[in-house]
């Protein structure tokens, strides 16, 4: 199955007002596939009311300089419209390969 999507980095905190910082997010878009036999669906039902759905995914991008450069800022992949939480990166040169689950839930570009 193909893949296309955006994968979030976290870039250099940046003044937003003065004395106020925050991480800044940088989205790339990119193409790949999913890895097959990796989907799993997970319920994560510790203290929590709501349950949270967790798929553990894996893409295969191929990789490129500012991937390269970024792999240890990768923070979330989003695919069919949701951003996912980003639970490893692995550099397979000449591709990347990225593993996810669990809904991302922090800043937004």
């Amino acid at each position: 199955m193909k893949f296309h999507g955006k994968v979030g980095f976290m870039t250099e905190a940046q003044e937003t007002s003065p004395g106020v910082w925050s991480d800044g997010i940088l989205e790339k878009s990119y193409r790949g596939e999913y890895l097959p036999n990796q989907t799993r669906r997970n319920y994560d039902i510790q203290d929590s009311t709501n349950t949270e759905i967790k798929f553990n995914n894996r893409i295969s991008i191929v990789a490129d300089p500012f991937i390269m450069s970024y792999l240890g800022s990768v923070i979330y992949v989003e695919s069919k419209g949701i951003k996912w939480k980003v639970t490893s990166v692995e550099d397979a040169y000449p591709r990347i390969l990225i593993s996810f689950g669990g809904v991302y839930n922090g800043q937004q570009t």
